[in-house]
């Protein structure tokens, strides 16, 4: 049973505010309310949540929302608001929630000066790299990872610098990369200062060690565990428990070299100090790797010593959280049956005054009864006939109720099952991903309905010279936007395909005048208003020129990092023709390698979400695309993805998203 190997670190940081007095909660909180200035109160509440954390940290995230509401009625700047509960929901573990406010943050630093920007917008990085890990995607952890130490490069904060380099060196590591993390463990083990030793020289050699170890690299391995003990005996003797877990390691490799006599002598020691810090789960562990060098070693009576007491103390453990859950169990049950004790002898004493009560009241209402009766009888037997008549009537209409519900079942169950096989239906038409991998190697398609059905579709067509590509959004969505979308699709196929158009304004105008010809848009008796926003491009494959003509949609084209908009003309593909039928207008650009172009539908900017129920709009839009462009290709679809999730919140889809990102 080998030992984990890698010591825990400290991944990511801690807001730090001025030390509190160390009072009670209920005073401070009361100092706190009594406090004019409503900035000194989210300040006091967010360190308040601090000192709470390792305490309780439910508690610690009330104290947050607390700063967070006092904060939402003033001009205060939220950043330390948003990165307290970006951290507090990470320790939790919502990490939906930890994103949603990580992604706030860096909205939020947008607005503040040059380094506190840089500060915590690397924070939210670190925390976004932080969430991808735990959610098991260590490709995306690394971009964010990477993103954050460029910020604390500028801030110039060895500390922030030094962890996330060694964070980075960890994920490489977990990916099985050996050659990546050691080139990073290297690089913080030539930056570490005098005043860097005490805090983190260990781990960089203890990750060098695990590297080693991976590597079959015994010796180099033993080295660097022996100098990460050596780190914390010089710079933390007082840190037992990762010096008995450096011992164990070296104990444990020692054996792998057949060093038995050492690996014994280094487990011994590892023992100890586990047994001095009573932590009966790794003392297990030791025993067990004791066994082994023992065994070994031929010392069979030393062996079979340790098992036994691995077996003994493996029993324990299991007897310990046995009890513990019975325990747990029976006060559950004593409290609960109490509390049913005292409800019944609440009830029994509750019906002892209601028997007093009724029975004075017996005597009194006794001779008004005998009074009335006679009237209410000869009344009753009338309202016994009327009775009579209604329920006949209602047991008539509820048959009839009963029957038109079965009936509404079957039209229901018929029309979702309608509804499925028209999605099977439009996910056949649209492009496999096998075909358009081949055409585009180096793109992504972001496609998320509202319905089962969408409006929204994603069209690519291929000839001897040019490649098309179309990111379309039909009016509506569900099964009327679905309806649209599969007669826009075969339009511009047969244009493309079997008219053999190039331009793609000659394109949209003959989609656009075959769309008003098949919904009979020119008839005013029967004129159907449903088009198409779209944004079409066509590729040249020797000369790389792209040609883009819109319906309302826009073009984004990111060269050299800058973002350069082309916009669609202010009208539809269909929606009904007007006397005067309109004209696209095209748009030349010469791409370059490294140009990255998106298609979109207005899904993503329209949804709402947000402390406040807002828009996302296409401001924010823009700034994530260009975040998303710093990313590789294939990542960009996850990031989108992220940042969608992160604004909608609670709230629910608002329309049909699309997004296309080509990059040559």
């Amino acid at each position: 049973m080998k030992s984990v190997a890698i010591f825990s670190l400290l991944l990511f940081f801690s807001i730090q505010f001025p030390l509190f007095a160390q009072k009670k909660d209920l005073k401070i909180i009361s100092e706190i309310e009594n406090l004019k200035n409503d900035s000194s109160k989210v300040e006091e509440y967010l360190q308040l949540a601090t000192n709470t954390l390792e305490i309780n940290s439910k508690l610690a995230l009330k104290y947050a929302l607390e700063a967070k509401r006092i904060a939402q009625t003033t001009n205060i700047r939220k950043h330390k608001i948003y990165y307290s509960l970006s951290d507090l929901y990470f320790t939790l573990g919502d990490y939906k929630k930890s994103t949603y406010y990580s992604f706030l943050l860096l909205k939020e630093t947008k607005k503040l000066q040059e380094n506190t920007r840089y500060d915590y917008e690397g924070r939210a990085y670190e925390k976004l790299s932080g969430i991808n890990e735990k959610n098991g995607d260590l490709d995306l952890a690394i971009n964010y990872q990477k993103k954050a130490i460029e910020l604390y490069k500028k801030i110039k904060n060895d500390n922030y610098y030094i962890v996330a380099y060694i964070n980075l060196a960890n994920y490489y590591l977990d990916q099985n990369n050996i050659e990546s993390a050691l080139k990073y463990y290297w690089f913080v083990e030539s930056k570490l200062k005098p005043e860097h030793l005490e805090k983190y020289e260990s781990y960089v050699y203890n990750g060098i060690a695990v590297c080693y170890d991976y590597e079959g690299k015994l010796d180099k391995s033993l080295e660097y565990y022996e100098k990460s003990k050596n780190a914390i005996l010089r710079n933390n003797p007082k840190d037992i428990s990762s010096l008995a877990v450096a011992y164990n390691n070296i104990g444990t490799l020692q054996n792998e070299k057949a060093d038995y006599l050492s690996s014994i002598k280094s487990l011994e020691e590892s023992l100890k100090l586990f047994q001095k810090l009573d932590d009966r789960k790794s003392t297990l562990d030791v025993y067990y790797n004791l066994a082994l060098s023992n065994k070994n070693a031929k010392k069979i009576n030393e062996s079979n010593q340790y098992l036994w007491k691995f077996v003994e103390i493996q029993d324990s453990i299991f007897d310990d959280e046995t009890k513990q859950m019975i325990h747990d169990l029976s006060i559950k049950y004593q409290s609960e049956k109490k509390e049913q004790e005292n409800k019944i002898l609440a009830q029994e004493n509750e019906k002892k005054q209601l028997s007093i009560y009724f029975s004075v009241a017996g005597i009194v209402l006794t001779t008004l009864i005998i009074i009335v009766i006679f009237r209410s009888n000869r009344i009753k037997e009338k309202a016994n006939k009327n009775l009579e008549d209604k329920k006949q009537i209602i047991e008539d209409y509820s048959h009839t109720l009963e029957k038109q519900h079965a009936l509404l079942e079957i039209k229901t169950r018929e029309i979702t099952d309608s509804i499925r096989y028209a999605e099977r239906i439009q996910g056949a038409i649209l492009p496999p991903d096998q075909k358009w991998n081949n055409i585009l190697p180096n793109s992504f398609i972001y496609y998320q309905p509202k319905d089962i059905l969408s409006g929204d579709f994603y069209w690519i067509a291929e000839v001897d010279s040019h490649i098309f590509i179309a990111a379309a959004d039909c009016t509506g969505h569900g099964v009327p936007g679905a309806l649209i979308s599969i007669v826009n699709f075969n339009l511009l196929n047969k244009a493309v395909l079997e008219k053999g158009l190039i331009n793609p304004n000659e394109i949209l105008d003959t989609v656009n005048i075959w769309l008003t010809e098949t919904l009979n848009q020119k008839d005013s008796e029967s004129r159907i208003k449903d088009g198409m926003d779209i944004s079409l491009i066509s590729i040249d494959k020797s000369t790389k020129e792209c040609v883009f003509a819109g319906a309302n949609n826009p073009l984004y084209l990111f060269a050299n990092d800058e973002l350069i908009e082309f916009k669609g003309d202010k009208f539809p593909v269909g929606g009904y023709i007007h006397d005067e039928i309109n004209h696209f207008t095209n748009h030349k650009i010469q791409l370059n390698p490294g140009d990255t172009l998106y298609l979109f539908s207005d899904g993503f900017p329209d949804q709402f979400g947000g402390e406040k129920g807002k828009k996302f709009k296409y401001k924010s839009f823009k700034e994530s695309l260009a975040l998303a462009n710093k990313l590789p290709i294939s990542q960009q679809k996850a990031y989108l993805n992220n940042s969608h999730l992160a604004w909608k919140g609670e709230h629910e889809q608002t329309d049909d998203i699309l997004i296309i990102g080509i990059q040559l």
